[in-house]
């Protein structure tokens, strides 16, 4: 059956999918500009915008998502799109895409999408760049070039402070500007904090830091002899040793009553679990099945504050073996596949959700036949009426 203009609904394993909306996004007609005029320009000309709704019924009720193909940087060759790392409340998107470089080949470019705005490079003249997180003040954090960086509307890029001379790569950010991430010394890896005062400070003995929240930092320490455990470093210092599994945990996030993270079994796999400051069991994270799966994400304020976590769940694909699917979880919904194919394409597979915000925009990347790596997109997840 028809589904409005320009849809069309089709069955699918069980869910009504709405195919082909082609909500494409527009761009004002222009002659092309010079490769390398685009790679230097603060706003560039960009590809994509085609928008996929579908219907999924669960016990909890029926959700509706729209997965759409975000812009992306153009470039010619065969290089990966890109991915997009991190979404604020506003709907500001941050992550990566490749450029055509000034040798023909393909760099890669943090960009910075914002509703009705064009893809914009925020870092223009590096070479290997990317975003990796961004506030609801709208600074953004990530790398250029070997450097970790911050940028603003206002400030534009500036590098981070050094490690004792050593640069670093930055995790998350949060709503005081203050910005995790790691470091790699010539004794190992250390996690760090850059205040929004300045500066530079060692999380030693934490060796990650995934997220942060005014201060209180989310990630891993060596405590013990069997691998990493998961901590939270309050704002005074003081480190909650959140425990460990298998071979090593690690903190990522935090809902309503609840932390979240992931350990590593004896061989190798990875497991999405909710942890506990007080000592009490882990749970795992209700996903869409498989044996391995990893939360890279949560946000603690979606939908009046239940709760909301993203990530990937490697499960059996009838046609391609065992791939990753992103998923999102929340007390309202349940457990979400974000990424259903339509049937006919060769099928959207090795998909990985990495960030959620309030309002259910869901970010991460998505590889199918038809690229090589994956190619930025979002999820939107809202309820029926």
């Amino acid at each position: 059956m028809r589904i409005g203009t320009g849809c069309e609904a089709i069955a699918l394993w069980g869910i009504l999918f709405l195919a082909a909306c082609d909500q494409q996004a527009t761009e004002p007609s222009a002659k092309a500009p010079d490769p390398v005029a685009t790679m230097m320009a603060a706003d560039t000309m960009a590809i994509g915008g085609r928008s996929e709704t579908y219907v999924v019924v669960t016990p909890q009720g029926g959700w509706k998502i729209t997965k759409t193909y975000l812009q992306t940087f153009v470039c010619p060759t065969s290089a990966p799109p890109g991915e997009a790392r991190d979404v604020n409340d506003n709907n500001w998107i941050v992550g990566w895409g490749a450029v055509l470089s000034r040798t023909g080949g393909c760099d890669r470019h943090a960009f910075l999408i914002r509703p009705g705005q064009r893809i914009r490079d925020i870092t223009n003249r590096a070479y290997d760049a990317e975003a990796v997180a961004v506030n609801n003040r709208g600074t953004v954090v990530g790398v250029a070039d070997g450097r970790a960086f911050r940028w603003t509307l206002t400030t534009g890029l500036q590098y981070l402070p050094l490690l004792a001379g050593i640069p670093g790569v930055p995790t998350a950010i949060d709503e005081g500007d203050n910005i995790v991430g790691t470091v790699a010394t010539a004794s190992g890896r250390r996690a760090v904090l850059w205040p929004a005062a300045g500066g530079v400070i060692d999380l030693a003995p934490m060796t990650d830091a995934r997220a942060v929240s005014y201060g209180e930092v989310y990630g891993a320490a060596p405590l013990g002899p069997s691998g990493d455990h998961a901590v939270l470093r309050q704002s005074d210092g003081t480190l909650i040793d959140l425990g460990t599994q298998g071979t090593g945990a690690v903190a990522t996030g935090w809902i309503t009553g609840a932390i979240v993270g992931n350990y590593v079994d004896v061989a190798g796999g990875e497991h999405a679990v909710f942890m506990n400051r007080y000592g009490q069991p882990w749970t795992p994270i209700p996903t869409i099945g498989g044996l391995l799966n990893q939360a890279n994400a949560a946000n603690a304020e979606y939908r009046g504050n239940s709760g909301a976590v993203v990530g990937w769940s490697e499960i059996f694909d009838p046609y391609l073996g065992n791939d990753r699917e992103a998923f999102f979880w929340s007390t309202a919904a349940g457990s979400l596949r974000l990424n259903i194919a339509p049937p006919d394409a060769c099928g959207g597979f090795d998909s990985e959700a990495r960030a959620v915000n309030r309002g259910g925009l869901v970010v991460g990347g998505e590889a199918d036949c038809t690229v090589i790596g994956r190619k930025p997109v979002s999820w939107k997840v809202s309820p029926l009426p």
